[in-house]
């Protein structure tokens, strides 16, 4: 949870975790203490949008943590007081990134299929093995 200048009232040590802190470490730090400039930007370009409209926000997005680049679904929700002013944001980040890697593998398969109707007269089927994150492709 963040308050409106964007420093942290809580977090959960799952989250600090992935950040190498402690959740003591980050209350009252700002995201501009935490994350790169580029990353909390986007963070506060995001929270900023649910203070002003007080509507929740779900966005997909990349993000850059310790050096590592990750799609994830973020939920931002307003926390408002007893005359409806937003006083803080609440937020829920998922890391989403091997469901992205499988959906682009999928369009990718769908591609070379169509490629593999148009060039042969027949499909490729594409074949994944348990232990591999890969696709190859076979004619039938």
């Amino acid at each position: 949870m963040l308050d409106k200048d964007y420093k942290f009232l809580s977090i959960n040590k799952t989250a600090a975790d992935i950040l190498g802190m402690s959740p003591q470490e980050m209350i009252d730090k700002s995201l501009f203490e935490i994350f790169p400039e580029n990353t909390a930007a986007q963070f506060s370009r995001n929270i900023k949008n649910v203070i002003d409209t007080g509507q929740s926000l779900l966005i997909e997005e990349k993000m850059v943590v310790q050096d590592r680049e990750f799609d994830n679904s973020t939920s931002l929700s307003p926390i408002k007081d007893d005359k409806g002013g937003v006083i803080a944001v609440t937020g829920i980040v998922r890391d989403v990134t091997d469901r992205k890697q499988l959906e682009e593998e999928h369009q990718r398969a769908a591609k070379l299929e169509s490629v593999g109707t148009l060039a042969g007269g027949g499909a490729l089927l594409p074949i994944r093995r348990q232990d591999s994150p890969h696709v190859s492709f076979t004619h039938p």
